[in-house]
């Protein structure tokens, strides 16, 4: 399963930074990438074939020169993806209402460690290197522990995606759940 998962942070949400994912698959089209697939309208692509961690550069600098604003980025190869999916620490029932935050780079012990001993939150809560994990009963939006909370304190762009796109993204690159 070659090939790179894009995360794309912060794209048509809440009315925000509106862009149609046809308009994505065109941008990096034209710029040579092949075999892209998205899923909805929130960022999730998949380009099979190929990985590297440059790409990532390279389709940010794509998207804010065709979108006119800046973009963050998460890039995973499609093992990876696997093992965070695999990792959720949640039984069944929780984890198919659970929510993935996915960083760029691997969160150290201590980061893990303070986010896995954070108090007064509803949900329940699981920091790894490469995910934090969250399960909450009502909608993510509504959570106190957010993207920009960890961006703020450990300078890790992070998006968050639910089991739902999870599961299918770890579908479109080829693994049977």
């Amino acid at each position: 399963m070659e090939g790179t998962l894009f995360f794309i942070r912060g794209i048509n949400v809440g009315g925000h930074k509106v862009v149609r994912m046809q308009a994505l698959r065109e941008i990096m089209q034209n710029a040579g990438f092949n075999s892209v697939t998205t899923y909805i309208q929130s960022g999730n692509i998949w380009v099979s074939n190929i990985y590297e961690e440059a790409l990532k550069t390279k389709l940010i600098e794509l998207f804010q020169d065709a979108l006119q604003w800046e973009v963050q980025v998460i890039a995973l190869p499609p093992k990876r993806l696997k093992k965070i999916w695999t990792q959720c620490p949640f039984n069944k029932a929780e984890k198919e209402k659970s929510y993935f935050m996915l960083v760029e780079r691997p969160l150290n012990k201590a980061a893990c460690k303070h986010l896995n001993n954070l108090k007064g939150y509803t949900e329940k809560l699981h920091a790894t290197p490469d995910c934090v994990y969250f399960f909450k009963e009502t909608a993510a939006g509504k959570s106190i522990l957010d993207t920009n909370y960890i961006t703020a304190q450990y300078g890790a762009a992070v998006t968050t995606r639910n089991y739902n796109t999870i599961q299918r993204m770890l579908k479109i690159c080829g693994y049977t759940l």
